[in-house]
């Protein structure tokens, strides 16, 4: 039997970036209902695009780093993969300019979780190599259709 049944209701944070498109699709495709986190209305209603007809919704998040941001998102879901960070796509030189609100953001998830969905069945966190802004270096890179965001 698994932990989360298909039908149930899956948060994924970050869900209009590159994982996050991916992410939603495999639930989707998986028959799980998901809640996607975006930064903005447009962002929430592009995702939408994306799947039309299938059971999607999306929440507002505009900032993970304060207090009680993910209170409404966390609400009735059975399971949340975690894959919202700070985006800063310039080094700000400080790696704790990054690492900070990104911790914040994980602590006030499960912050979110603890007060307003403590049933909540799994939490799963994801990151990609992208998190610690490692430079691509040693030539050019080969991308393909199959490796863009569909997100603008």
């Amino acid at each position: 039997m698994p932990v989360v049944d298909p039908g149930s209701l899956v948060l994924v944070t970050g869900a209009s970036g590159h994982l996050g498109t991916h992410l939603v699709k495999a639930l989707l495709d998986s028959n799980f209902r998901v809640r996607g986190t975006v930064r903005s209305a447009a962002k929430g209603e592009y995702l939408l695009s994306l799947f039309p007809g299938q059971p999607l919704e999306f929440t507002i998040v505009e900032d993970m780093s304060k207090d009680g941001a993910y209170d409404a998102a966390v609400q009735s879901v059975a399971a949340v993969v975690h894959n919202a960070s700070p985006v800063n796509l310039e080094y700000p030189g400080d790696p704790a300019d990054i690492i900070g609100p990104a911790v914040q953001g994980v602590t006030g998830l499960l912050a979110s979780l603890h007060t307003h969905n403590p049933a909540v069945r799994r939490v799963v966190q994801i990151s990609s190599i992208a998190a610690i802004g490692v430079p691509v270096s040693g030539g050019p890179l080969n991308l393909t259709e199959e490796c863009k965001s569909p997100t603008p």
